[in-house]
């Protein structure tokens, strides 16, 4: 190795001295017949001191798309050395040449293809950049190198790529946490066009995206295939894919999902993401998740009232009174004061303080809410400041209630 690259570099460094008084010896060279330098000075980028190797890729570049360079460069992509290989696509991009898109897509589709080679691909595509690289970096987006899917990713989504919106929900599955991130970051700057893509998702519980085991499947998204190891593997990427699928439409305050969203807070695996989804989903989702409180299931109901306890919309207030008055789920009814506590809601005509006095003596959470809620809004009444009164100054009861009775006692002075 160390042999052949220093006859490698001799012959580099003498080209470059060479051309600097004959600048025409570069273009004779090229365009003989059975020509080898592109392959030499190639070979002469492996060397290990940088002399040659700065003076082999100056050498490469003079030439630009003179004659036969780019069909040499070309050949050189199918090179049995991975390094000659990777240099010769990193030169192909630097001559921004739409015409070798082709190139490009046949070297994409190759499985086997090595991580440096993949990556300077998609390099030679972003400086490329517009509309006619979409197709290649779709491409991309299948290889097994997650930082060439990651770049793919980023790219579709600079050029709201909508062609792609299928690809990029494809990558909601992938495991790599920076690939993920990027397809959703891709798919929020493609915007409203993905909305029912991903509504698709949660629909069919992201069996369009991860579906059953096939061959075919399996062999065009190998990154993807170690899913299908188990059925609790497989489960478990199913319910990340739509967690992924959910915080774009978060992110994209997405209306038409917002029924659905409410219909996952049964969902044990889901329901913390729907609750964040419609969380920044806000204004928009008031008015449905108000109308959850009168839900028949008790799940809808108590992350219904997280949901407006976080948003802190004024609309829910009369709504939450009501739910702490007749609610019958104790854990309803303590979301329900927490929720009027932090919005410092009072309702009309004080409403809310004589049911937030009557949830005093009810359990312990709804209790301690209740009481933090009356300090909280800062408005109590004879009756309130007696039940307080009495919580504090009861040893037998719980600390975390008696501290809240303490607080809003001084509250209220």
């Amino acid at each position: 190795v160390r042999s052949r690259n220093s006859i490698a570099g001799v012959l580099a460094n003498s080209l470059a001295e060479a051309t600097v008084q004959n600048p025409k010896l570069l273009s004779d060279l090229v365009n003989q017949a059975d020509t080898v330098v592109i392959t030499a000075l190639l070979e002469a980028e492996k060397c290990f001191d940088p002399v040659p190797r700065e003076a082999a890729a100056r050498l490469i570049q003079q030439f630009g798309n003179e004659g036969p360079v780019p069909v040499l460069l070309i050949k050189e992509t199918r090179n049995p050395d991975v390094a000659i290989r990777k240099q010769a696509v990193k030169h192909l991009g630097d001559l921004k040449e739409p015409s070798l898109l082709p190139t490009y897509e046949s070297i994409l589709k190759d499985k086997n293809e090595s991580a440096g080679v993949l990556y300077n691909v998609i390099i030679a595509l972003e400086q490329l950049k517009g509309e006619p690289i979409i197709p290649a970096l779709k491409l991309a987006t299948q290889t097994n190198v997650a930082q060439v899917r990651t770049h793919a990713a980023k790219l579709l989504g600079l050029l709201k790529a909508e062609d792609a919106i299928t690809d990029l929900i494809r990558l909601l599955a992938d495991s790599n946490d920076y690939v993920k991130n990027s397809a959703i970051n891709a798919l929020i700057e493609i915007g409203e066009p993905t909305i029912n893509p991903l509504i698709a998702v949660l629909d069919s519980k992201a069996q369009n995206v991860i579906p059953d085991k096939n061959p075919d499947f399996v062999n065009q998204y190998q990154y993807i295939a170690n899913v299908y190891i188990d059925t609790a593997r497989l489960e478990s990427r199913r319910i990340s894919t739509q967690a992924a699928a959910i915080q774009v439409l978060g992110s994209l305050k997405a209306r038409a999902a917002i029924s659905r969203l409410i219909n996952l807070f049964e969902n044990d695996d889901l329901r913390g993401s729907a609750s964040a989804a419609l969380t920044a989903i806000a204004g928009v989702a008031v008015p449905d998740v108000i109308q959850a409180l009168q839900d028949t299931r008790d799940d809808i109901r108590i992350q219904s009232t997280g949901v407006l306890n976080t948003i802190g919309d004024p609309r829910a207030t009369e709504p939450l009174i009501e739910v702490l008055k007749s609610d019958p789920r104790k854990e309803v009814k303590a979301s329900a004061a927490q929720a009027l506590g932090n919005m410092k809601a009072y309702g009309l005509n004080n409403g809310a303080i004589e049911p937030l006095t009557q949830a005093l003596t009810l359990d312990d959470t709804t209790a301690a809410n209740a009481a933090t809620a009356l300090g909280q809004i800062k408005i109590g009444s004879n009756q309130a400041n007696q039940r307080l009164m009495a919580i504090a100054l009861d040893k037998r009861g719980r600390e975390t209630v008696r501290s809240a009775a303490l607080f809003a006692l001084s509250q209220l002075k």
